[in-house]
């Protein structure tokens, strides 16, 4: 007998059923997918590890990613460090720290030391007076360092004891540009003509003293009441 064809419900229970069956076969393909890789990855890591058991025995050198090998590294670099924690390699003589002197030490011993300085602000010389180096005071004319004098045809600084040089250029003379400057200076007069508010003036004493002039006030228009007053700095050389 002829099975009567089959209604809208009946179709539907159809694509349903279908459809499941569709879906838990995929999923059953994928687990033996999935199931297929887990089996191949096994094999190929074991391969690698007898690969690399065999390599290291060849080698006799430990493998690094073994535990006991990382262990047994550790104790023997504690058994080579010294007790005492100086960083120094057991028997070998020598300690953590250094007996050499240190590099600053040296250097400080090294360095000379700077002269002593004075200053003395507001000094005058004139024809009656003159300036001692060694305290910046007014002496006689035949008993000071630095003394005045209209003498010749114009008025100038003279000196017994001491050479003269004057500075150009810009001003601010140092210690170490008049000892340069005086070094191998003859002169124990200086003209005083061209001088003018802020010249700079280095001496030297023939006991080593060097000293810079730094002239603040001049007047020489009339000979006989000419003056010059100047601020002194002295750097006192070091005596033996």
């Amino acid at each position: 007998m002829p099975r009567p064809p089959a209604g809208p419900e009946e179709r539907k229970r159809r694509r349903r059923r279908a459809a499941l069956l569709g879906t838990a076969a995929a999923l059953v393909a994928a687990g033996l997918l999935i199931s297929s890789a887990w089996l191949l990855r096994d094999a190929m890591d074991g391969n690698r590890g007898r690969d690399r058991d065999f390599s290291v025995s060849a080698s006799g050198t430990p493998d690094p990613a073994d535990p006991r090998a990382s262990a047994s590294g550790a104790a023997a670099a504690d058994g080579d460090a010294s007790p005492d924690g100086s960083g120094a390699a057991a028997g070998s003589g020598t300690s953590g720290t250094s007996d050499a002197p240190s590099a600053s030490a040296e250097g400080a011993a090294a360095e000379p030391t700077a002269p002593q300085v004075r200053g003395y602000s507001g000094v005058s010389v004139d024809a009656e007076n003159s300036v001692s180096l060694s305290d910046g005071r007014s002496r006689k004319p035949s008993e000071g360092d630095i003394g005045f004098s209209c003498a010749r045809a114009g008025c100038e600084l003279e000196s017994d004891t001491s050479v003269f040089v004057r500075m150009y250029g810009e001003p601010g003379a140092t210690y170490d540009d008049c000892r340069l400057f005086t070094a191998h200076a003859k002169s124990h007069s200086l003209p005083l003509a061209a001088a003018s508010a802020g010249t700079e003036i280095c001496v030297r004493h023939r006991n080593g003293d060097i000293a810079l002039l730094v002239v603040q006030v001049k007047s020489t228009a009339m000979p006989d009441l000419g003056f010059v007053m100047a601020d002194l700095t002295v750097w006192r050389a070091e005596k033996g």
